[in-house]
């Protein structure tokens, strides 16, 4: 079953996409954020009722080996005005790099980093769902997942 035949098939009122750092090279900005709004495109038009949380990619520690965060940036920048363009409040731009990212130095805080300066520490996790949740209850997704669940 291919990921959007398993959206249809679970039928959840969220689903949440965090994709993008392998592909910083292969796309340019704005190519990689219309494939991301594809990608939500396509779920909502199986799950019509979902709510879709789009994930920034994350900061990565300043001369890790993959990536820049002026890279990175550039590739959010691109990503939350699609998403945004969407006019959709089912369609959400998470910023989950402004929870890392230590803003004295632009890169991702040290509490946060993995030993690789590109992978996340289980703090990091426990950081980002800590904001999402408290983020997700200043958008509309609360009663849209009380409406999707009374259609199920």
């Amino acid at each position: 079953m291919g990921v959007y035949d398993a959206a249809g098939y679970v039928y959840s009122p969220l689903y949440y996409i965090s994709i993008g750092m392998n592909d910083i090279y292969t796309y340019s900005a704005d190519d990689y954020a219309w494939k991301i709004r594809g990608i939500a495109e396509e779920i909502l038009a199986r799950v019509p009722t979902a709510t879709i949380v789009v994930s920034s990619i994350t900061p990565v520690s300043d001369g890790n080996y993959y990536t820049t965060n002026d890279r990175i940036r550039e590739f959010n920048s691109s990503l939350e005005w699609v998403i945004n363009d969407m006019q959709s409040p089912q369609a959400i731009y998470f910023n989950n790099h402004d929870v890392l990212c230590d803003w004295n130095t632009g890169s991702i805080g040290w509490e946060y980093a993995g030993a690789d300066g590109l992978h996340l520490n289980s703090s990091a996790y426990s950081a980002m769902l800590n904001y999402l949740f408290n983020y997700l209850d200043t958008t509309s997704a609360y009663e849209q997942i009380v409406a999707h669940e009374s259609t199920y």
